[in-house]
């Protein structure tokens, strides 16, 4: 679709397909920035396939939590170098160094906004290297769907932050000028094409 073809029945600084892990942190963290965010998910409930988790791997390390566990991947403390050098050892050079060193680079900061800044209810597990939800390392609960508690919860920090959410609500397609995606056309909503302002679709 092109943008010209298009009338923006809203504009948004940021807007988000899906309510994985992946689109409610980047849906939080937005608002944390003060960007106004639209974030759309085509089931009726939030968190995607990631509430179906039972726990969130954080092999690099790199955290606040980790560093004071002494916990870090393939050596303490946290080296990117060193962590992109064993990848590409173990699957024989079919990475993308620079994009898995990036990962690597954020798991420690998102760990720290995550269960410092917002608090979110998940505890380190076996060494550091993962982390559970509370009512899971607690054995309340079993593993199947144990991350929910979590997914739940950051959708919740979202509301409260002002994000403007749209349950039951598809991304027809994507909305492309000279290149660019700047928005994307949903069904069925009562907006039918929301607008980014900076350009910026958060895909998760």
């Amino acid at each position: 679709t092109s943008v010209a073809d298009i009338s923006w029945d809203e504009e948004y600084d940021v807007v988000v397909v899906g309510t994985g892990g992946g689109g409610l942190a980047a849906t939080l963290l937005a608002r944390d920035k003060g960007a106004t965010v639209i974030t759309i998910e085509k089931d009726q409930t939030p968190g995607g396939a990631t509430k179906c988790a039972g726990g969130f791997a954080s092999l690099p390390g790199g955290s606040t939590i980790q560093d004071e566990m002494g916990y870090a991947w393939p050596v303490y403390p946290y080296s990117r170098k060193e962590l992109v050098n064993r990848l590409r050892e173990q699957y024989q050079s079919s990475n993308d160094d620079r994009l898995v060193g990036t990962i690597a680079d954020y798991s420690g900061i998102f760990l720290d906004w995550a269960v410092l800044e917002h608090e979110a209810p998940m505890v380190a597990v076996a060494g550091g290297s993962a982390f559970f939800p509370k009512t899971l390392a607690e054995g309340k609960v079993t593993s199947y769907m144990a991350v929910k508690e979590i997914t739940d919860y950051f959708y919740q920090q979202g509301v409260e932050a002002g994000a403007d959410f749209r349950m039951g609500t598809r991304c027809e397609n994507l909305v492309v000028d000279g290149g660019r995606v700047v928005g994307i056309n949903l069904e069925p909503c009562d907006l039918q094409a929301a607008k980014s302002n900076d350009g910026t679709l958060w895909k998760m």
